[in-house]
Protein backbone atom coordinates (compact mmCIF):
# COMPACT_ATOMS: atom_id res chain seq x y z
CA UNK A 1 0.00 0.00 0.00
CA UNK A 2 1.07 3.57 -0.47
CA UNK A 3 0.63 6.24 2.37
CA UNK A 4 0.36 9.55 0.54
CA UNK A 5 2.79 11.18 3.28
CA UNK A 6 5.70 8.43 1.88
CA UNK A 7 4.93 9.15 -2.07
CA UNK A 8 7.36 12.00 -3.26
CA UNK A 9 7.69 13.24 -6.52
CA UNK A 10 10.59 14.75 -8.22
CA UNK A 11 10.72 16.78 -10.46
CA UNK A 12 13.59 18.09 -12.99
CA UNK A 13 13.83 19.67 -16.71
CA UNK A 14 14.75 16.35 -19.57
CA UNK A 15 14.45 16.64 -23.06
CA UNK A 16 12.10 14.20 -23.53
CA UNK A 17 12.52 12.52 -26.64
CA UNK A 18 16.18 11.31 -25.76
CA UNK A 19 14.60 10.44 -21.66
CA UNK A 20 12.45 8.27 -23.60
CA UNK A 21 14.37 6.36 -25.98
CA UNK A 22 16.61 5.48 -22.53
CA UNK A 23 13.26 4.37 -21.71
CA UNK A 24 12.25 1.82 -24.19
CA UNK A 25 15.83 1.09 -25.10
CA UNK A 26 15.45 -1.18 -21.54
CA UNK A 27 12.59 -3.23 -23.26
CA UNK A 28 14.51 -3.67 -26.44
CA UNK A 29 16.08 -7.15 -25.47
CA UNK A 30 12.92 -8.84 -24.30
CA UNK A 31 11.16 -7.48 -27.67
CA UNK A 32 13.94 -9.06 -29.51
CA UNK A 33 13.84 -12.12 -27.47
CA UNK A 34 10.11 -12.26 -28.54
CA UNK A 35 10.98 -11.23 -32.49
CA UNK A 36 8.66 -8.35 -31.85
CA UNK A 37 10.01 -4.54 -33.47
CA UNK A 38 9.16 -1.73 -31.06
CA UNK A 39 9.04 1.52 -33.31
CA UNK A 40 9.65 5.00 -31.54
CA UNK A 41 8.05 8.38 -33.23
CA UNK A 42 9.22 11.35 -31.67
CA UNK A 43 8.46 14.61 -31.08
CA UNK A 44 9.45 16.82 -34.69
CA UNK A 45 12.28 18.65 -32.32
CA UNK A 46 13.58 17.52 -28.84
CA UNK A 47 11.55 19.60 -26.06
CA UNK A 48 12.85 19.88 -22.52
CA UNK A 49 9.90 19.02 -19.84
CA UNK A 50 9.67 18.89 -16.13
CA UNK A 51 8.40 15.17 -15.33
CA UNK A 52 9.51 12.73 -12.67
CA UNK A 53 11.84 10.79 -14.33
CA UNK A 54 11.59 7.32 -12.20
CA UNK A 55 7.58 7.69 -12.10
CA UNK A 56 8.33 8.32 -16.08
CA UNK A 57 10.07 5.17 -16.22
CA UNK A 58 7.75 3.10 -14.40
CA UNK A 59 4.55 4.37 -16.62
CA UNK A 60 6.19 3.72 -19.69
CA UNK A 61 8.04 0.45 -18.75
CA UNK A 62 4.64 -0.72 -17.73
CA UNK A 63 3.15 0.19 -20.89
CA UNK A 64 5.82 -1.24 -22.82
CA UNK A 65 5.51 -4.25 -21.27
CA UNK A 66 1.93 -5.26 -21.18
CA UNK A 67 2.25 -4.21 -24.66
CA UNK A 68 4.64 -7.00 -25.38
CA UNK A 69 2.83 -10.15 -23.20
CA UNK A 70 -0.11 -9.10 -25.92
CA UNK A 71 2.25 -9.21 -28.73
CA UNK A 72 2.69 -12.37 -31.13
CA UNK A 73 6.30 -13.04 -33.33
CA UNK A 74 6.38 -10.32 -36.21
CA UNK A 75 4.49 -7.72 -34.25
CA UNK A 76 4.99 -4.25 -34.49
CA UNK A 77 4.54 -2.27 -31.02
CA UNK A 78 4.15 2.02 -32.07
CA UNK A 79 5.15 4.23 -29.48
CA UNK A 80 4.26 7.78 -30.37
CA UNK A 81 4.87 10.98 -28.94
CA UNK A 82 3.19 14.21 -28.72
CA UNK A 83 2.61 17.43 -26.55
CA UNK A 84 -1.07 19.09 -26.43
CA UNK A 85 -1.19 22.85 -25.09
CA UNK A 86 -3.31 22.92 -21.60
CA UNK A 87 -2.30 26.46 -20.75
CA UNK A 88 -2.22 29.86 -22.21
CA UNK A 89 1.22 29.95 -20.82
CA UNK A 90 2.80 27.53 -22.64
CA UNK A 91 2.39 24.84 -20.54
CA UNK A 92 2.10 21.59 -22.39
CA UNK A 93 1.17 17.84 -21.41
CA UNK A 94 2.84 14.89 -23.25
CA UNK A 95 0.65 12.43 -24.79
CA UNK A 96 2.30 8.88 -25.08
CA UNK A 97 0.49 6.17 -27.15
CA UNK A 98 1.62 2.69 -27.13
Amino acid sequence: MLERDNFQQTFDRYPINKTISDIVEICQLQAEMQKVTINLITLPKEEILEIDLLRMQQVVINLLSNALKFSKAMDVIDVRLGLTAIGYDGEVELKIDV
